[in-house]
């Protein structure tokens, strides 16, 4: 498929300043910050690490890299080309590494976005991120279709439920991320690729590095790239002066889908879009990167003791769901209980019919129908023959019918004496009116 799009840039020193107090920036771009051209379709960004005036060496020496690698452009690229990129990437770290920062040793976080005939391919180490959004009318309507999940190690506390997403923000650990490129390392950390063709007209791509969301979440990104925020250079504008008072470095390439020509062959999927920590804050001093050899540290800023490896976690099972291999086939397990079930449920059922039906206890059983039919009704769903009740009434049934009839007459005779009193006062009533009548007449006439 082919585009036509429209990108802008932000590049923002924040409050981070050197050691002789000027303006500190260690993010980079490539294209560099605002020498893009509409006909790119190559973007990385990184945000360095390491101080000593070595994160900004790191992230512009993988941009540059990784840029000439994957130029010119191709009409399709692979997950093997962006790898070969970022072993370029390690290549051009390698070289300019002198081994002198010891423990400080420069490294970069990396986002690539790369735009091709099937659709786009996206790549990342760290914490820096890559969005893809389809927008709406408002903030509601606007959906995240896919995002990068942060190499971190407050994310990694969230994923395995050790923490809370609230708690990550203002965890002691936050500023610590898990995988970055450095020079000469003995194994180099791979990316993440993703590759999506379900693009649209009107789609955005945002790369930012992490001081871009110091303040922001998910439901300001939606809002930042809603209809509502107006074109490219009003999102630019608002995104700038949301970020005005971060405190480290914020950088961003914001990308917008105009037209797109063509279609991929294969729609992707973002059911496995993951949860990402999009309230954190960053730490506003340098963040120092790990050095390989001593894992207990990752890539904090204030390295514990050597040879404490309490911390270490063990790695993944890279051989993936070990379970299929052990010769059971879960359908056919499934096939076998629920065939057990309905035999347990057929032997209880079969039960239960013996002990109605019992010829000797047949008798009975009728015998309690009938003198309990209601129950009968409510309880079976079939209901049993009943023979026509011929017998004379029990002794004790004609003493409780006297005793109602009994009943009866005396609420009757109360009855009746309540009505001769109503009438009596109702003639005393009448008779007490006529008199009050000729009184006042008498008064009337002797006037």
């Amino acid at each position: 498929m082919k585009y036509k799009i429209e990108i802008r840039t932000i590049w923002e020193y924040g409050q981070r300043k050197d050691a002789n107090g000027n303006p500190h920036q260690e993010d980079s771009l490539f294209p560099p910050h605002k020498q893009y051209q509409p006909s790119d379709r190559v973007f990385i960004l990184c945000d360095g690490m390491g101080g000593h005036e070595a994160g900004e060496v790191a992230s512009a020496t993988v941009c540059e890299a990784m840029g000439k690698a994957l130029l010119p452009p191709k009409s399709t690229y692979s997950a093997d080309d962006i790898r070969k990129a970022v072993n370029a990437a390690y290549d051009a770290l390698d070289a300019i590494d002198n081994g002198s920062q010891g423990k400080g040793k420069m490294g970069t976080t990396m986002t690539c976005l790369v735009l091709h005939q099937n659709g786009a391919t996206l790549a990342h180490m760290g914490d820096s991120r890559i969005y893809h959004i389809r927008p709406g009318k408002e903030r509601e309507d606007t959906q995240i279709l896919f995002q990068t999940c942060d190499h971190s190690y407050v994310n990694d506390l969230v994923k395995v439920g050790a923490i809370k997403p609230e708690e990550a923000k203002n965890h002691p650990k936050k500023n610590i991320i898990t995988r970055a490129l450095q020079p000469n390392v003995e194994n180099r950390e791979h990316p993440d690729i993703k590759e999506i063709s379900n693009i649209k007209a009107g789609d955005w791509f945002y790369l930012c590095s992490d001081g871009m969301l110091e303040q922001m979440d998910d439901n300001n990104i939606r809002f930042m790239f809603s209809d509502a925020t107006g074109d490219i250079d009003s999102k630019t504008e608002k995104l700038t002066q949301a970020t005005y008072y971060n405190r480290d470095n914020h950088t961003a390439f914001i990308i917008h889908i105009l037209e797109v020509e063509g279609s991929a062959p294969t729609p992707a999927t973002h059911d496995d879009m993951p949860q990402l920590m999009g309230t954190i804050e960053d730490d506003p001093l340098p963040r120092q990167p790990l050095m390989y050899g001593a894992p207990e540290t990752m890539f904090n800023k204030t390295p514990r003791r050597e040879g404490n490896n309490r911390d270490k976690a063990p790695k993944g099972n890279s051989g993936g769901n070990t379970s299929r291999n052990r010769g059971i086939n879960p359908t056919l397990i499934k096939i076998i209980a629920i065939i057990l079930i309905l035999l347990i449920l057929a032997v209880i059922v079969v039960r239960k019919r013996s002990s109605i039906c019992t010829p000797n206890e047949q008798p009975a059983q009728i015998e309690h129908w009938q003198q309990q039919p209601a129950q009968v009704l409510h309880n079976n769903t079939t209901q049993p023959p009943q023979k026509p009740n011929t017998s004379k009434p029990s002794p004790k049934t004609n003493e409780e019918t006297k005793a109602i009839e009994q009943e009866l007459d005396i609420l009757k005779k109360r009855q009746d004496s309540i009505n001769e009193r109503r009438a009596e006062l109702l003639k005393k009533l009448n008779t007490s009116q006529q008199d009050s009548h000729e009184d006042n007449e008498t008064v009337i006439q002797s006037e």
